[in-house]
């Protein structure tokens, strides 16, 4: 079977892998070392000459602790997506994964509060610094 082409979809997320490795200070050895790939491979993401994996995109955004929604926003087919839906979407998920006490409840709504203005900056220079800001405060 012929491997499809990549499309500007790759080439966004892969824009979107590189913006996060770099706001987390990685570099692409040391991201290719957590996701058990090689260098060229990320570099290859970042490129969007390949396309990564579902899988992969998670990974990525459990290590920077982002949700994985960040690799597909600002793409035109995704913008009918009303961002509340986005933000109950991720919230869900999250309480999904963990147990439902009323700690994780509250720490639901706690991200979907969050995510939910995140999504409603439309200006996307401020939404790229707001998410910088943030994950710098991640490492603190």
């Amino acid at each position: 079977m012929p491997k499809r082409p990549t499309t500007s979809i790759d080439v966004h997320i892969g824009r979107r892998v590189h913006e996060l490795r770099k706001a987390h200070g990685l570099s692409q050895k040391a991201l290719a070392e957590k996701l058990a790939v090689s260098y060229q491979q990320i570099q290859k993401y970042e490129k969007g000459t390949n396309r990564a994996a579902l899988s992969t995109l998670l990974e990525i955004a459990r290590l920077m602790k982002i949700s994985p929604a960040y690799f597909f926003e600002e793409i035109e087919a995704f913008k009918d997506l009303a961002p509340i839906a986005m933000a109950n979407f991720t919230a869900n998920s999250v309480a999904a994964r963990r147990n439902t006490s009323k700690a994780a409840q509250a720490e639901a709504a706690e991200i979907q509060t969050l995510i939910g203005a995140y999504l409603a900056i439309r200006d996307p220079a401020a939404r790229r610094k707001a998410l910088l800001h943030l994950a710098s405060l991640s490492k603190i």
